[in-house]
């Protein structure tokens, strides 16, 4: 019923194309990673009419504030993390005013990738299945946009070196 923004447009435009069987990077191109393809090609899916890549944005937010908000509980208390939550969902919803961005669909694997590391360092938490969700959200992020993976790069080199440090 809107006009997308020109980036939304095209990443919605791609999942339509893929829904009808064209070939990501084959039949069209874009700079993105085909995850963002991939999650508007879903969204696009028609149910009766329904289509719902807004409810694919609303709990990708929803799981980016949910994991913000066990990881601020670890420097704070319940209360203060709620709050915190508060003002940044207020912050999300004016910054990603239009919906449908790469961040927006990073923002989850993000805030639960630093979730763990924040167990990690704070209740030295090692179970064997952290390293894999670690390196599933960074390849998932990398799939999305490559440019956002500073925290997998950090955090990676900060449990390798406490690691080595506390041998």
């Amino acid at each position: 019923t809107g006009i997308a923004s020109h980036d939304s447009s095209m990443f919605q435009y791609f999942g339509r194309l893929m829904n009808h069987g064209y070939v990501p990077y084959v039949d069209m191109f874009d700079h993105k990673g085909p995850l963002l393809f991939f999650i508007n090609a879903l969204g696009h899916l028609s149910f009766h009419g329904f289509e719902f890549l807004w409810f694919i944005e609303i709990l990708s937010i929803f799981v980016t504030l949910m994991f913000s908000y066990f990881s601020a509980r670890f420097f704070t208390n319940p209360g203060a993390a709620g709050i915190g939550i508060i003002v940044t969902s207020v912050i999300y919803a004016n910054t990603l005013m239009g919906g449908n961005y790469s961040e927006e669909y990073a923002l989850p694997l993000i805030s639960i990738s630093l979730f763990l590391v924040s167990r990690f360092f704070i209740k030295k938490d090692a179970r064997i299945y952290v390293p894999f969700l670690f390196g599933l959200t960074g390849v998932l992020v990398i799939f999305l946009r490559a440019n956002m993976i500073i925290l997998w790069g950090i955090g990676t080199v900060a449990v390798i070196g406490y690691l080595i440090v506390s041998k």
